[in-house]
Parts: structure tokens; sequence; C-alpha cells
């Protein structure tokens, strides 16, 4: 799938920190919003992905990276 001008789509997307990824995943499923996979651990904490509305996706991230600031 290519976007106008012949451009790749990105593979980049948003990640948000969140302080209780358990939590705001069981409220957005209230809000019947689509989160799949379940959360994952990754080496650096765990994330959920979702997509916005318009399909794009983007990820929410717990913990915050070591160092990074608030």
């Amino acid at each position: 799938m290519l976007r106008r001008g012949g451009e790749a789509p990105s593979t980049r997307r948003l990640a948000f920190r969140v302080r209780d990824l358990d939590a705001l995943v069981i409220q957005l499923r209230d809000e019947e919003m689509n989160v799949k996979p379940e959360p994952r651990k990754i080496p650096k904490g765990r994330f959920a992905l979702l997509a916005d509305p318009g399909g794009n996706p983007f990820e929410l991230r717990w913990p915050a990276v070591t160092g990074a600031s608030e």
C-alpha cells in the first residue's frame, strides 16, 4: 500500500506512557475500544497496541524507559 506521492506507509507509531496499563486497558475495553493482543511483556516493561478510529496504530507503555524524565 502506498501513500500519495508513492511513499510507503510509516511503521512508526505514537507510544504513550501510562501509570497503570491494566486498569487503562480495562477502561478502554469498557468503552468498547479494541485492544489486541493482550498487553505483552517486553524487556523495558509492558505494552498494549491499539488503533484510533481512523485505524492509526498507537501503543500504551508501562513503565517508562529508565532515566527518562517525567
